[in-house]
């Protein structure tokens, strides 16, 4: 019994490698992150806004108002209310994605801007 647990163990760890540097290798391949969407619906519904993770710190608008969205990345992305990257609280981002996360916005998004990190 020992023998086949070390085996499962040692398996479980060789996936988990496989799978880090898979996606490690597809994301210096292209030399930018994995994606981000945004979606006009809830629950990743709608028609799909892909958004350009290495144009860095440029506002851009959302063709339709976001609702929810789909994200794997090492940035993040400000979300405002306001088009034209207008914050609702003068200084601060209405909403800030994480780097791996999927979710609703609490209001529709009109605008977005891609940070490295949490820069």
């Amino acid at each position: 019994m020992m023998t086949l647990t070390k085996s499962f163990a040692r398996l479980a760890a060789a996936t988990a490698v496989a799978t880090v540097t898979a996606f490690g290798a597809q994301a210096s391949a292209s030399g930018s992150p994995l994606f981000a969407y945004f979606y006009s619906g809830p629950g990743q519904t709608g028609t799909r806004a892909e958004i350009d993770l290495d144009e860095t710190g440029v506002c851009h608008n959302f063709a339709e108002p976001a609702r929810s969205y789909d994200i794997a990345s090492t940035n993040d992305i400000e979300v405002y209310w306001n088009r034209d990257c207008r914050p609702s609280e003068p200084g601060y981002p209405d909403f800030r994605t994480g780097t791996f996360s999927t979710g609703e916005l609490p209001l529709p998004g009109m605008s977005y801007r891609v940070r490295l990190g949490w820069d």
